[in-house]
């Protein structure tokens, strides 16, 4: 692909995608976002009053992202407040008991139990192990339909650009 050697474009977001679902994409990389700048380019087509549905829910959030988050959300801050009951609006929070509980504890403002804590650390990394397993099915899914040589292709299309640089 054809950019500056310091500037590495990293396109997440697609129709049905919103700030929910960036939420929890950024919460995912925030070690490795530290000290760094980023760039949105919001279309706002893609956002409503009422945010994402039930089907984008299950569609572009993971248990493991939610998992992730509660691990180390803060129920003293109004952002975790309002995320957890918000999440607990959608069906596919609410089916998954450990989910639902603590959601729930850290809408009141509360910690969540300690049982509770490790039995969600461990469900998360079981989750990470599958989401792994999953994911390099789908990479070798992806080189048999031969989908990276035609995105080498289409960047070639890309303009040029000069190197400079970037700060």
């Amino acid at each position: 692909m054809r950019y500056p050697d310091k500037y590495v474009p990293y396109l997440i977001g697609m129709p049905g995608t919103s700030s929910l679902t960036h939420y929890f994409y950024l919460n995912s990389v925030s070690n490795e976002l530290k000290n760094r700048k980023i760039v949105f380019i919001i279309s706002p087509q893609w956002f409503t009053q009422r945010g994402i549905n039930e089907s984008a829910f299950e569609q572009f959030i993971s248990k493991g992202e939610i998992y992730a988050w509660m691990k180390s959300a803060n129920p003293n801050t109004m952002e975790t407040r309002v995320m957890a009951q918000r999440l607990l609006e959608f069906k596919g929070a609410e089916d998954d008991a450990l989910i639902a509980n603590g959601l729930r504890a850290l809408a009141d403002g509360k910690k969540i139990n300690p049982l509770s804590h490790l039995l969600i650390d461990a469900t998360y990394q079981i989750w990470k192990k599958e989401d792994t397993l999953f994911s390099g099915i789908s990479t070798i899914r992806n080189k048999n339909i031969n989908v990276l040589p035609k995105m080498e292709k289409t960047s070639q299309s890309l303009p040029k650009i000069k190197k400079r640089e970037y700060t």
